[in-house]
């Protein structure tokens, strides 16, 4: 007989020290968590992980190139917002 697990936490590490399959990134690694019921990412539990760090003995921060156009995307819109500001 199997169990069907219906929700679980989806931990979300950056790409520095990517874990074995099937194991949950070191704490200083694990840029956030979000809660996943049904097969469906539930917004509203993401929850940024207060032992993250940039630097680690494994080196800087290296994110997928999703997350870094995205990063990149939202820092030039608030360098354009903010010198529509001032």
């Amino acid at each position: 007989m199997y169990a069907l697990i219906l929700q679980w936490f989806l931990r979300n590490p950056d790409q520095r020290n990517i874990p074995s399959l099937g194991r949950i990134p070191d704490p200083d690694d694990i840029l956030a968590s979000v809660r996943v019921e049904d097969g469906r990412i539930l917004i509203d539990t993401y929850e940024p992980m207060p032992s993250y760090r940039l630097c680690t003995a494994d080196g800087v921060c290296q994110l997928t190139d999703t997350l870094m156009a995205r990063l990149k995307a939202m820092l030039k819109q608030t360098v354009e917002e903010e010198r529509q500001n001032h």
